[in-house]
């Protein structure tokens, strides 16, 4: 008869040496990894990296308890969208805090390359690619996509991507020239 181990001592693996891989994160969803992807051809294996590490540091940041409700959430967004602009021909690079243009601040702004002089916009120069307003997870982004600030950036910019960390609605111009969801 073999001795029982003691109340609260580890347990063997099922064989001597064992490895234990650390635990993942759970694998993206098709139907998120395909959105997010959609505008880019063929795989891109940075880019896939980089979307695992966003919904990693979202994860992260949530479990924390200790994050507000979006600005703890800029940089992992912005991570995301430069790296899903490196993948874009032209390239496209999105910064942060914008200058008031006569619309507000917008959370970011997509640049095209050719807009940056040493990394920076030049001086007063609006993003040629439209802006981003980012809102908390709690909020709804395709109601705030209606909302009268949207409706400022989109007259402004006339592209706008407005997400709550989950969803991304892209507001821009429609058939008849009004704002319209274009994309989700």
């Amino acid at each position: 008869m073999r001795p029982r181990p003691h109340v609260g001592a580890p347990r063997k693996a099922a064989h001597e040496g064992a490895h234990r891989t650390p635990p993942q994160p759970p694998p993206l969803r098709a139907a998120a990894l395909s959105a997010i992807t959609a505008p880019m051809t063929g795989t891109n294996a940075k880019f896939i990296a980089a979307a695992e590490r966003y919904f990693a540091e979202l994860r992260q940041a949530r479990a924390s308890g200790a994050a507000t409700g979006e600005r703890s959430l800029y940089g992992p967004l912005e991570r995301l969208l430069n790296a899903a602009g490196a993948a874009l021909k032209p390239r496209v690079v999105c910064i942060g805090e914008l200058a008031d243009h006569g619309a507000g601040h917008p959370d970011f702004g997509v640049f095209a390359a050719a807009q940056l002089r040493r990394g920076r916009p030049r001086e007063a120069q609006a993003p040629e690619r439209g802006v981003v307003e980012v809102k908390p997870p709690e909020d709804d982004a395709w109601i705030t996509a209606d909302s009268a600030q949207v409706g400022r950036y989109w007259s402004r910019y006339r592209l706008v991507l407005v997400t709550n960390m989950r969803d991304f609605v892209l507001v821009g111009a429609g058939p008849d020239g009004r704002p319209a969801k274009l994309e989700t």
